[in-house]
């Protein structure tokens, strides 16, 4: 049985709406980027788990640096080359198992923290008469 505490807390965007980077969300991605390859060539001597905490690690410093939680690194790149809409991040992203529901709150953190904007809908021309 659903109750209120059930339902989504995102905050509603229009349908349609695009998302950009903001400035702060390029140097944001840039660092992203930059700490994961950096975690990535842990020398290949050492043992995986030791590889994969050097990679969680270098995502929750990132993450708390801009006040978001790590996995949204993974939003911020697939809006790089140009704006996005929700629904184009959901189908980019749901390879790496992230659903609806974590993208639309993913996409709330990164608006809240200044990392992506949205970009102002296109204006509707008006019919005359009406």
């Amino acid at each position: 049985m659903s109750s209120m505490m059930d339902r989504p807390t995102w905050k509603h965007w229009p349908r349609g709406q695009r998302f950009r980077l903001s400035a702060r969300g390029g140097e944001a991605e840039t660092a992203y980027r930059e700490g994961i390859v950096a975690a990535r060539s842990t020398p290949a001597h050492s043992p995986s788990a030791e590889a994969r905490s050097s990679f969680d690690q270098a995502r929750a410093a990132w993450a708390a640096r801009y006040g978001v939680l790590p996995g949204d690194g993974l939003f911020l790149g697939e809006m790089t080359h140009e704006p996005r809409t929700l629904d184009e991040l959901i189908r980019l992203v749901e390879s790496s198992g992230a659903d609806r529901r974590e993208s639309h709150e993913a996409v709330d953190r990164l608006a809240a923290a200044g990392l992506v904007e949205p970009l102002a809908p296109p204006s509707t021309p008006s019919v005359p008469g009406r």
